[in-house]
This record gives C-alpha cells, sequence and structure tokens, in this order.
C-alpha cells in the first residue's frame, strides 16, 4: 500500500490515503510518497519494533509565514509520536531550513539523523519527491514532478533509515 505524506494543510488530507503524518508498521510491503518537498522538510523516523513515523513539515504551518513557523509544525508532528522514542531519522530537505528553525536531532533526542540535503538548485530547481519503503528502509529522492505516479519505478536508493549512524548530512546528487 502507498501512504502519501502531504503538507498539513493540502486539500487531499483524509482522501484515498493522504495525510502529514503516519505511523506505519513494516512488514506490510508499505511504502511512504513526499510528493513535491521544497521549502518544507520531511522526516521518517525509526521508531523500534517495527514501527516508523513519518511526517511533512511545511515552511507556512497554520498559515503562520513567520520564522517560527518550521518548529511548530515540526514541534506538532512531534506531539503525533507522543512517548516514543526515536531510534533514527532521516530528514528531507533544503539544509538551511533545518539549520535556521530547528535543530532534528536536538529535538527529537535522537543521535543517528541523516539530513537529506536537496537545495541543489541545477538538479532539484522545483524540489524533490520522496519514496520510502517501510519494511527495507530505502529512501529513494527524484526531481518534483506534477502529478508523479509513485507506483512506477523510482531511481536507485540514496540511503537506507535502518543503517542510519550518527549525526551527518547527505548532499543529494
Amino acid at each position: 500500500m502507498l501512504f502519501y505524506c502531504v503538507e498539513p494543510n493540502d486539500a487531499r488530507i483524509g482522501q484515498d490515503k493522504h495525510d502529514w503524518h503516519f505511523l506505519i508498521r513494516s512488514g506490510f510491503a508499505h511504502h511512504v510518497a513526499f510528493p513535491h518537498v521544497d521549502s518544507c522538510l520531511a522526516v521518517v523516523c525509526d521508531l523500534g519494533g517495527g514501527r516508523i513515523f513519518a511526517g511533512h513539515i511545511n515552511g507556512f504551518y497554520n498559515n503562520d509565514f513567520s520564522a517560527n513557523s518550521h518548529i511548530q509544525a515540526f514541534n506538532a508532528m512531534l506531539g503525533q509520536i507522543g512517548s516514543a522514542a526515536v531510534q533514527r531519522a532521516i530528514v528531507f530537505g533544503d539544509t538551511n531550513n533545518w539549520q535556521v528553525y530547528l535543530n532534528p536531532a536536538i529535538t527529537l533526542g535522537c543521535l543517528n539523523v541523516t539530513y537529506m540535503d536537496s537545495s541543489n538548485p541545477a538538479s532539484y530547481p522545483q524540489g524533490v519527491d520522496v519514496m520510502f519503503d517501510i519494511d527495507s528502509g530505502q529512501v529513494k529522492l527524484m526531481p518534483y514532478q506534477a502529478n508523479r505516479n509513485f507506483k512506477a519505478a523510482a531511481p536507485a536508493t540514496i540511503v537506507n533509515l535502518y543503517t542510519v549512524a550518527g549525526i551527518n548530512t547527505v548532499l543529494c546528487p
């Protein structure tokens, strides 16, 4: 099954497996697609015990256009995790957004975080589309394409959530 993790204000939330956050168990061949991550941030957290949390953090949460918007959205997302401990995480988006507005490793209380920097305008002029395979942990990244068919083959894996160790940044090609 394919779950679509979209911005919190997306009109498709509640329709056809679209939401801005998901708590999902592995072992069922599920995937999470993040369409159009640009000024937003997206995160996938391994909560252990075969559970992952996926969230899409938009830059204009609750129509707030201030510098606090990202952290407000991130805190709202963390409220969905509850007391679960994050074992490792991958954060996608523009490096400046997470460095300026929040520090996910500290906020998540996790020492195993990979930041995937997709701010290269030559490769990703309009942001990225991300596909995450829950069972294998594989993360695939592609330049944004309007109305992308996520069920079609995606490019090679960039990183694997389940092997993230330490805090590092991957500059997406």
